[in-house]
């Protein structure tokens, strides 16, 4: 019994550092600060179609960007950087069917990549050096494609030395801050 009064204050202190520090590691998981941060960015309430054909199908919804069937279609997503640095972008998308090629463009300065399958996959755009803070404007294009779509983009990730905690977008829906 005497060992046992030992023990128990022991095991709680253990627990209760150990509960300390899975909660220290969970917060700075999200954004670590001597590495870049990688964040996902929900295009239900940070994308607009800034061009679109008069007859074109493309929405955005809260699951992304959906029927994009035109060539001419733009889609322009912002986020808000608070300092200069290194900015690459990434999509999580799949491809009902066939081939595209997408353009993605950032302050002039595009990157064309080639994308398939049906199932959601990450694929990179590249990187772009953003020399002030301030808004980016992140603007993606269809080139071609094979399939009747050019793809179903559920969200873009974005990472580099530019992006930190204090990177500014809509982050979720709650309190309905999504617009569609």
């Amino acid at each position: 019994m005497n060992q046992l009064k030992t023990i128990i204050p022991f095991i709680s202190l253990c627990l209760l550092l150990a509960s300390y520090n899975n909660n220290k590691n969970f917060r700075l998981a999200n954004v670590r600060q001597t590495d870049t941060a990688k964040l996902v960015v929900p295009l239900g309430g940070n994308s607009f179609i800034t061009i679109k054909e008069k007859a074109g199908k493309e929405t955005i919804t809260n699951e992304g960007w959906e029927n994009w069937q035109s060539e001419k279609a733009i889609f322009s997503t912002y986020i808000k950087v608070n300092k200069p640095g290194s900015f690459e972008v990434m999509a999580l998308l799949n491809i009902p069917q066939g081939e595209s090629k997408i353009r993605c463009t950032i302050n002039n300065k595009s990157r064309l990549i080639g994308v398939n399958g049906t199932t959601d996959k990450e694929y990179t755009f590249g990187g772009w050096e953003i020399t002030k803070a301030g808004y980016v404007r992140i603007n993606m294009q269809g080139v071609s494609k094979t399939g009747s779509i050019f793809a179903n983009i559920k969200e873009l990730h974005i990472a580099g030395t530019s992006i930190d905690d204090q990177t500014a977008y809509v982050k979720n829906n709650e309190g309905n801050y999504f617009y569609w």
